[in-house]
């Protein structure tokens, strides 16, 4: 069986499916959907909505955790396996972690006329549910991935109740759909997409490595100012190398 650090991401292409992700999922949130088409009320009466609150789920929470999967590679972080967004996210260096609730804050405190949680329940029992005052809760980001940390697992099958005759149980599905995509848009904003792809050494058709750049050694090499070397440090390993730009053909020789 292989093992997830067995495994190369492609990280351009996983930021590219989390995009599209988190653009599924914002259809159905900036747009008001959810309040419009799934008032309070039977889930029975829903009807197609109740299968577009799913997909909104499951693409905002992998997209979720795809983009931390990338900023942890980014960090020299194992990826490691799972959909657990908190242990995501909880071993995060301080400073990235600051840089990101300073964001999701501020789109927090902004005044939004959409709601902020959607909760459901499917039982066979004919009492209500208990339902849980989430307006009480706690809205730190770090409270939030807490509560939503199993999301993405828990609402694939979300048609699905316990079928053993004694199971009663009430099972409680809730989407604080407004501070995770918060913390998606904010998460995303820290992460480079600062890619570079030197010619390593004097053979052109030696496979090119993908390099990812912090914003000013980004700049050094793109910029259209003349220029004829320039020392970077690929963000994924910490080598360092030095670039020469022969007639607009970047050479990266690595520094030891």
């Amino acid at each position: 069986m292989r093992k997830s650090d067995d495994v190369k991401w492609i990280e351009p292409a996983a930021l590219v499916c989390a995009d599209s992700f988190l653009r599924t999922a914002r259809s159905f949130i900036v747009d008001e959907k959810i309040r419009r088409e799934l008032p309070e009320g039977p889930v029975g009466t829903y009807g197609p909505a109740f299968g577009d609150l799913a997909v909104c789920t499951t693409n905002l929470a992998f997209a979720v955790e795809i983009y931390l999967k990338c900023l942890r590679d980014q960090l020299g972080l194992p990826r490691a396996r799972g959909h657990d967004l908190w242990e995501r996210y909880k071993a995060l260096p301080r400073r990235i972690k600051n840089e990101i609730e300073r964001r999701y804050e501020r789109g927090r405190t902004t005044p939004s006329p959409a709601y902020a949680s959607i909760t459901f329940s499917l039982s066979r029992r004919p009492d209500k549910p208990a339902w849980q005052d989430l307006s009480v809760a706690s809205m730190k980001l770090e409270d939030v991935l807490k509560r939503s940390k199993d999301v993405f697992v828990s609402w694939r099958y979300v048609f699905e109740v316990g079928n053993a005759e004694d199971d009663d149980s009430h099972q409680l599905h809730t989407f604080e759909y407004l501070l995770l995509f918060l913390a998606c848009v904010a998460i995303n904003a820290v992460i480079l997409r600062n890619w570079y792809t030197p010619q390593l050494g004097a053979d052109p058709d030696t496979p090119r490595p993908w390099m990812v750049l912090s914003d000013r050694d980004f700049y050094k090499v793109s910029s259209s100012d003349h220029w004829t070397s320039a020392t970077i440090t690929d963000q994924y390993t910490g080598k360092q190398y030095r670039i020469r730009n022969v007639d607009s053909n970047h050479i990266a020789e690595e520094l030891t």
